[in-house]
């Protein structure tokens, strides 16, 4: 139901809304991108980046550094949360002004949604440009 109403909101573009909840009983969740053609993406194998590193039409840097993401989250896919929160948030170090680094100047937030156990992990950046600490979200819902 929401991915098919965020797809009608054609006033709005350059903007990516994660949607999650469960689809007869399993947990699904899909990045809608909104534009003048919206595109929905699922995730692949328990994965599901902001952007597509596929994206031809995104920036160069952006593409790397998701691309980079995506080559390390294939090579091990069972990551603790822990060691995933360190790489999306660069391992503690201050916000970095190049666009090819998963954590920079223009980073709003970072999450990790687990929808099998109904927890969402966000971050967002201090004054300093650090990540702030990760606070556990619980997602609510009857799984229905």
């Amino acid at each position: 139901e929401a991915v098919d109403l965020l797809k009608t909101l054609d006033y709005i573009t350059d903007m990516h809304v994660l949607v999650a909840g469960f689809d007869e009983g399993k947990p699904r969740a899909a990045v809608v991108e909104l534009g003048p053609e919206p595109v929905v993406r699922y995730d692949e194998f328990g994965i599901l980046l902001g952007v597509s590193p596929d994206d031809k039409n995104i920036p160069e840097t952006t593409r790397e550094r998701y691309s980079s993401l995506k080559k390390h989250l294939d090579s091990q896919p069972e990551e603790r949360i822990e060691d995933l929160q360190q790489l999306l948030t660069g391992n503690g170090l201050p916000a970095s002004d190049g666009m090819q680094h998963i954590w920079n100047t223009r980073t709003h937030h970072s999450a990790v949604l687990l929808p099998s156990s109904r927890k969402m992990y966000i971050a967002f950046p201090e004054d300093s440009g650090i990540a702030g600490q990760f606070t556990e979200v619980t997602v609510s819902g009857d799984g229905q």
